[in-house]
């Protein structure tokens, strides 16, 4: 069954998260991971299953740096920028790769703030992915949107691309 992974702080649950994780749970076809950043909050359900993002010393490691270092927290001379907060984003990545070696099967990342409105049937993302290692959202513009990746991690270059994405 497709694995879907989202990542979110205490805040972020509560802000955006929450319904993001709640329409996951009632429309996605398999199993639903989420990384939290310390306690897992109260809502269960049958598909879902909380990890503890803090548990992954790389990831605490890097956060340490992040925060040591303003630019690598989006802090530059003009302001803030997204583009440079590895503390923010880095989170995703770490998340993600962690739930791609550690499964077989279709991964998807979802961003905790994306909504299912309707039901995702495994055929669609099955076929979706057949014969690809990868797939991401697209939209128009300079940014590829993050917001929805799918990994195969059955095919032999996931462990490599895996480690090395981390």
């Amino acid at each position: 069954m497709p694995i879907a992974v989202t990542t979110f702080g205490p805040e972020g649950y509560g802000s955006y998260a929450r319904g993001g994780v709640e329409t996951f749970c009632e429309h996605w076809p398999g199993p639903v991971i989420a990384y939290c950043e310390g306690t897992a909050p109260e809502f269960r359900h049958e598909k879902m299953e909380y990890r503890d993002l803090f548990e992954d010393e790389e990831c605490m490691a890097v956060l340490r740096w992040a925060k040591e270092n303003p630019v690598l927290c989006g802090r530059i001379a003009q302001g803030y920028t997204y583009n440079f907060d590895l503390n923010k984003f880095c989170r995703k990545v770490f998340a993600y790769a962690d739930a791609c070696l550690k499964a077989q099967d279709l991964v998807f990342w979802l961003d905790a703030d994306c909504r299912l409105l309707l039901p995702i049937a495994e055929r669609f993302l099955t076929k979706l992915m057949d014969g690809y290692y990868c797939g991401v959202l697209a939209r128009a513009g300079n940014h590829i949107d993050g917001a929805i990746v799918g990994v195969d991690t059955r095919l032999p270059i996931n462990g490599r691309f895996m480690r090395r994405y981390r």
